[in-house]
């Protein structure tokens, strides 16, 4: 009997280790925070660093969230590494989250007695990553979203006069007219930005501002943003609209409708 029971728990656990690197490898990365919640500073001790590095090594494509390619959120996963109290042990466990916030997959304990904390968290997460490991996650390619490309085309129904009448009158798209300037058009009171590895210029004008990306000693136009009642919105060349605004640091926020795409703000 003891060993049926054996046999039936180490089949429950084969399954579930199985279904754990479907489901993980299923995702294209993950996003690591700069601060863990006991942490009272940024990558302290480094254990940040660590963390994306040993994602990195086996089988995840990592990222600091400032380092994020132009992706769709739920693409990926979101990492955290939480501490167990303890009096002699320090116990950490490397949790993944989806992009609503639900537990996809929790670590084996890591823990170390060493007394000094940077060290001791560091073994600890390393012994963690010993159950991840083990999964033999290999992440799908990033597929990266070009805010400046239209969405793919779906069959268009035929409409009836009757449908016409039921169906809300849908906004005509505006596509703005392609622009290139040369790169001497660059002038003192530009603002660079920076997004993906990509410089980008904003040029302030009467209606708002126009946002160029520079390539090749050219500048293309990617969009224009202008001031609405609610705030600014952000137009691209295929007349796709997404609400923007400007942050405390200056760097130009894009709500697309898969992420938050963040311009950085350089001078």
């Amino acid at each position: 009997m003891n060993k049926y029971v054996v046999a039936v728990f180490f089949i429950i656990f084969s399954l579930s280790k199985g279904y754990s690197q479907l489901d993980l490898s299923s995702y294209s990365f993950v996003v690591v925070p700069d601060k863990y919640e006991f942490q009272f500073e940024n990558d302290q001790y480094k254990l940040n660093s660590l963390t994306k590095f040993l994602f990195n090594k086996y089988g995840f494509h990592a990222y600091f969230n400032k380092e994020l390619p132009n992706v769709e959120r739920c693409d990926g996963l979101w990492a955290d590494v939480t501490r167990q109290s303890g009096f002699i042990w320090t116990k950490v466990n490397v949790v993944l989250r989806d992009c609503n916030g639900e537990v996809i997959y929790t670590s084996d304990e890591g823990k170390s007695k060493l007394k000094e904390y940077g060290k001791a968290y560091q073994e600890g997460i390393r012994e963690a990553f010993q159950s991840i490991i083990a999964l033999g996650v290999n992440q799908k390619e990033i597929r990266e979203f070009d805010f400046t490309k239209d969405p793919p085309k779906q069959d268009v129904e035929e409409v009836t006069e009757e449908k016409k009448e039921e169906t809300a009158v849908v906004e005509v798209k505006k596509e703005l007219p392609k622009e290139t300037l040369e790169k001497t058009a660059i002038r003192s009171n530009d603002s660079f930005y920076e997004n993906n590895g990509k410089v980008f210029i904003l040029k302030e004008k009467e209606e708002g501002f126009k946002l160029y990306e520079l390539l090749d000693d050219q500048l293309t136009l990617k969009g224009q943003i202008e001031k609405v009642e609610e705030g600014m919105t952000f137009t691209d060349t295929s007349g796709n609209t997404f609400n923007c605004s400007f942050d405390d640091e200056r760097n130009l926020v894009i709500a697309t409708s898969f992420q938050e795409m963040v311009f950085r703000y350089q001078r």
